[in-house]
């Protein structure tokens, strides 16, 4: 695929090698206040118009976030490091007494 484009800096990001880099969202931020729309942005840089969106909302470059989750171990930390340290790391008897006390089942499909 061959990329022909005014703004070198864009052709390498429409590539898709790696993130926004500080520049590209300067270069976005300038071609937005000279009137390009987030469309047209996304299409000239190769990516998401929330990509986009997100740059113009902040204002420049936006570090990478990442999402809070809730796992099933949320709160269990002490208990696995005790259990690990009492059962000498054998993890099947921790994963036992995880479903008999906790009621957390981890792969008992997958072992039958």
């Amino acid at each position: 695929m061959t990329i022909n484009s005014e703004f070198p800096v864009l052709s390498r990001a429409m590539r898709g090698e790696e993130m926004r880099q500080a520049e590209e969202v300067t270069t976005m931020l300038r071609l937005h206040e000279l009137g390009w729309g987030s469309k047209r942005l996304a299409t000239e840089f190769g990516c998401a118009r929330n990509t986009v969106r997100r740059s113009m909302r902040e204002g420049g470059a936006v570090a990478f976030r990442k999402p809070a989750r809730k796992t099933a171990f949320d709160g269990l930390e002490d208990w696995l490091h005790e259990r690990f340290f009492r059962h000498g790391g054998n993890a099947d008897v921790i994963r036992q007494e995880l479903a008999r006390e906790h009621g957390i089942a981890l792969l008992d499909a997958m072992l039958a």
